[in-house]
Formats: C-alpha cells, structure tokens, sequence
C-alpha cells in the first residue's frame, strides 16, 4: 500500500485572486491526485481578505492557524473586510502606524 502525503502551506487560500495564489491552487489539487493523504494549512485570517469561489478539493483536510498579522489588526480597527485586495496601497503603507506595522513583522518573526 502506498502512504504519499502532502502538506500544503499556503497564507491566502481560498484563492483571492491574484496570479501566485492560482498557482498554488491548481498545485495542491494536482498533488492531491498523486497523493493518497493531502493536509493545507492556512491563516484564518482569510475571513478578512476578498476570496475567489473555487471548490477545494474534497480530500484536501484544511487546517485554519491562528495569525496575529498587520491585516488582522487592520480589519479589527476598520470592523470590516478587506475591500481592495490583500495588499495595502502605497500611501496607506506610508502611514506612521503601517510604517510600524511592516518594520515589526519584518525585524520580529510572529
């Protein structure tokens, strides 16, 4: 009997929609084909960020992490979701608190 597997790792997934992301997608369900156990672990932060409709392969187990990140923070102060993609705009980037925000989570590994 064999006993392939595959662990996904992946931040946006669901899809949103962005080429990188399709990518992976299309990766994890052609992988699954080939693997007789396929586990995806994602951020559950997706709840926040605009998600493309794609089904998710019905043998994939996905596994929701806890992520304490700038987009979280960022949602909790607007009380909403995330309207123009996963990334910031320039001028919202320059903004002292993001400023902050993304130096932190570059120098600090959280």
């Amino acid at each position: 009997m064999s006993n392939k597997r595959f662990l996904f790792i992946h931040y946006h997934y669901p899809p949103i929609r962005n080429s990188g992301v399709y990518r992976n997608y299309y990766l994890s369900t052609a992988l699954k084909e080939l693997t007789d156990n396929a586990c995806l672990i994602t951020t559950d932060n997706r709840k926040y960020l605009p998600n493309e409709v794609l089904e998710i392969h019905p043998n994939i187990t996905r596994r929701e992490a806890f992520t304490l990140d700038y987009r979280r923070i960022v949602a909790w102060l607007n009380g909403k979701k995330s309207k123009a993609g996963a990334q910031f705009s320039e001028g919202t980037k320059k903004s002292p608190i993001m400023v902050w925000a993304i130096k932190s989570t570059e120098e600090f590994s959280f």
